[in-house]
């Protein structure tokens, strides 16, 4: 599944480095996140599982980046 959020995160290089800890995630086909459209395209496998995922996503974020939020 397929799927863009909006996301709030304050700076280019911790977009990227939250993109790669996203990467790792189980369940996590693809990831891409703009900085400039504040906004995270994400292909992922369970549907069912979404909330579970973007909680695990946020958790992952707010290590990197404190104020990094799924909208």
């Amino acid at each position: 599944m397929e799927k863009t959020y909006k996301i709030q995160v304050d700076c280019p290089h911790c977009a990227e480095k939250i993109e790669r800890a996203i990467e790792k995630q189980a369940g996590v086909e693809s990831v891409s996140i703009s900085f400039v459209s504040q906004k995270m395209f994400l292909e992922f496998k369970d549907a069912e599982k979404e909330s579970e995922l973007l909680s695990s996503i946020e958790k992952v974020g707010k290590k990197v980046d404190g104020d990094f939020r799924v909208l």
